[in-house]
């Protein structure tokens, strides 16, 4: 009898286990829900991305006295837009392969990868033409 108790006990010790990590998986995916790709702007969700993870070396005072690209200006931006990776002619391709670091260009930031909440924001903006919304 003494037995028995032991293994209810060593069950329901393991049920609760479980659920605590299902509780914590669950917690976890509400945090990623965060992440608002349904409507996607410009003003709103990409350029506060390039600020915060660009503008510190694309920005127009630094680009000035680098001749770097200018993310800062829409113009140069749509410019940037508009460079193909390996010549595939898909708008948007080598700002994306660097930003999703992904084939052989110099990665964007380089010292970390943006979340893929980020990623998908400003992958989403470019498949919609980019525009200045």
């Amino acid at each position: 009898m003494a037995k028995e108790k032991f293994i209810w006990v060593i069950l329901a010790g393991i049920a609760l286990t479980c659920q605590s990590c299902e509780y914590a998986h669950f917690n976890g995916s509400l945090e990623k829900s965060n992440c608002d790709t349904l409507s996607v702007t410009y003003a709103k969700s990409v350029k506060p991305i390039l600020e915060a993870n660009c503008y510190s070396c694309h920005s127009t005072s630094v680009t000035s006295a680098t001749d770097g690209f200018d993310l800062e200006k829409f113009s140069s931006l749509k410019d940037y837009l508009n460079l193909t990776y390996a010549n595939d002619g898909i708008y948007g391709s080598k700002f994306s392969h660097s930003i999703n670091q992904q084939g052989y260009l110099l990665y964007m930031p380089p010292t970390y990868k943006l979340t893929k909440c980020q990623l998908t924001i400003i992958n989403k903006w470019i498949k919609a033409g980019a525009p200045e919304n």
